[in-house]
């Protein structure tokens, strides 16, 4: 009898738990992580700040507002088994990417790490799903 897909492990958890304890929908890509280079939020650190970086995360929430030119922006977290980071999404980038996202996909972003009020932040550039 052959193992259920990662995908129905997850959700099975979830029902049951509420939430994810071992079935971490990042886990699934372990291997595309490490062919690629890539960060997840746990291995981002203050050396990275100021740098271009490809990072693979869970998109836990996302928050809209409008900026006070009126236009829309958002505010995001990208979270791993360990780790939550926020994130921003500016103007041009929120009009490019806002109607792909989901909440709790998984994503492959490019961004510049940043700094504000010694916390680590990501400025999203470049988002793609996984």
């Amino acid at each position: 009898m052959e193992e259920y897909p990662f995908s129905i492990l997850e959700e099975n958890e979830k029902k049951v738990l509420g939430f994810n304890l071992v079935m971490n929908p990042i886990l699934e890509y372990d291997g595309y992580i490490k062919k690629h280079k890539l960060f997840k939020p746990t291995t981002i650190t203050n050396e990275q700040v100021g740098r271009e970086i490809r990072v693979v995360g869970i998109l836990s929430s996302i928050r809209k507002i409008k900026t006070k030119k009126g236009t829309d922006m958002a505010f995001i977290t990208i979270q791993d088994e360990y780790t939550k980071l926020s994130g921003v999404l500016f103007t041009t980038t929120f009009v490019e990417y806002f109607d792909m996202l989901e909440r709790n996909g998984v994503y492959l972003f490019k961004v510049k790490v940043e700094q504000r009020n010694k916390e680590l932040q990501l400025v999203i550039q470049k988002i793609h799903k996984l």
